[in-house]
């Protein structure tokens, strides 16, 4: 879809601080369908586990009617070993199916995890509540990769309906309580609402949370402050951060924390610093095979790079990182259009005008296209919740392959 902003528009919007956030379009209506479709789907889920103990009570009893009134060679022990291959094979194989879709995903293929993914969830989903666990792991691979593909809508409203088949006796008890609300305190910062999302993180008490949990909710307060301009706050929550992973080496989350780090030294244009945070990030993510991140601190390097009026070399980093996020196994759109932004700043200072503003139409064309998906998406979802059509999962609500018309956005031929 084309912009039809102007080349002294795009110009302006060149000339500021970048600042792309995702459409904030989940409203009153949606909430309550989804927290309806949501308490439904708990009420369906306790009837079937009920249905399961009956027809398991009344099988077992025929079984033992007989072994009373006839001679075939059955015993309860007999019985109660095949329940056990029964239900063991159910999670078995279920959880092979997370396992094999946690690895494809992890190992950066996007594109296969989503084919793998509607399997692995209905399996999980027909054997629920005995594959509880290897059913949460697909669930939290979906949220990632809504995340990656700045899926935004998508990512809170499955975030909220997961919340909603949490009881209410169960909810302030619930360890799955703050992983659900991270993900939507992440939307709202996605979305640009930094001072709700930056109040969200900040309103959990650690000492009360998961020991795992606990950096991932200070790197996003972190990250959420840095986007709003208080990098004072920043480097507090950071130092809180690097305590709570100070004897976890191979943390997932320290990475990001370097790279927070970083980005927070070079806008106090503190470049020395900065080079030496950027270079400590890096190389942590390529330890964890993190392309997205790696790509980031490609993002920072161009950027640094600038400052120096190094433009050949800044401009190789930025076109590694778009290239990295433009690719079809590892789609980021938001962080797609900070580096696009960032390249074209650095054309336009280097006297490339012509080719900055085309680069800057790309990422207009994408908002554009951006903004549209979002809304169709929060259009189908309103249609999905309303239909009588039963919602066995958060999964039913989403749609993973629709990226193709953006991506293509993110080539450079300037």
């Amino acid at each position: 879809m084309q912009s039809d902003l102007t080349d002294d528009e795009l110009l302006k919007v060149l000339k500021s601080r970048p600042d792309y956030f995702a459409p904030n379009i989940y409203d009153d209506e949606l909430d309550k369908l989804i927290t309806e479709r949501g308490l439904q789907t708990a009420r369906l889920k306790k009837q079937k586990f009920l249905w399961i103990m009956i027809v398991g009570l009344v099988l077992g009893a025929l079984a033992g009617l007989l072994v009373v009134f006839t001679t075939l060679p059955l015993t309860y022990p007999t019985l109660a070993l095949f329940y056990l291959a029964y239900f063991s094979f159910g999670y078995i194989v279920g959880m092979h199916r997370a396992s094999l879709v946690t690895q494809t995903y992890k190992s950066g293929r996007h594109d296969l995890t989503a084919k793998l993914l509607p399997s692995a969830v209905w399996w999980n989903t027909m054997w629920y509540p005995f594959t509880l666990r290897p059913l949460l792991a697909c669930q939290n691979v979906e949220l990632q990769m809504l995340l990656h593909e700045g899926r935004v809508l998508e990512l809170e409203a499955h975030s909220r309906f997961l919340m909603s088949l949490i009881s209410p006796a169960r909810m302030q008890r619930s360890r799955f309580l703050p992983r659900l609300q991270n993900n939507i305190w992440l939307s709202w910062m996605l979305a640009g609402r930094y001072a709700e999302a930056a109040a969200g993180f900040s309103s959990v008490d650690l000492t009360k949370t998961e020991k795992i949990l606990r950096p991932i909710l200070l790197n996003n307060l972190a990250l959420c402050q840095v986007k709003s301009g208080d990098a004072e706050s920043a480097q507090k929550t950071l130092a809180l951060a690097f305590a709570e992973v100070a004897n976890q080496p191979r943390s997932f989350v320290r990475p990001r924390l370097e790279y927070i780090q970083a980005s927070i030294y070079l806008e106090q244009n503190e470049l020395t610093s900065a080079e030496a945070a950027i270079e400590k990030a890096k190389s942590l993510a390529e330890k964890i095979a993190n392309r997205e991140l790696e790509a980031e601190c490609m993002v920072l390097s161009g950027r640094l790079l600038t400052k120096l009026k190094r433009y050949d070399e800044a401009s190789l980093y930025f076109k590694s990182a778009i290239e990295i996020f433009s690719s079809t196994d590892n789609t980021h759109f938001l962080s797609l259009c900070f580096a696009m932004h960032y390249y074209a700043q650095m054309l336009l200072e280097s006297g490339q005008e012509k080719s900055a503003l085309k680069v800057m139409h790309k990422i207009a064309d994408y908002n554009e296209s951006y903004r549209q998906r979002e809304e169709n998406t929060s259009q189908r979802l309103k249609n999905r919740l309303r239909s009588t059509a039963t919602i066995k999962s958060a999964s039913d609500l989403l749609t993973l392959s629709e990226r193709e018309t953006l991506i293509e956005l993110g080539t450079l031929d300037t």
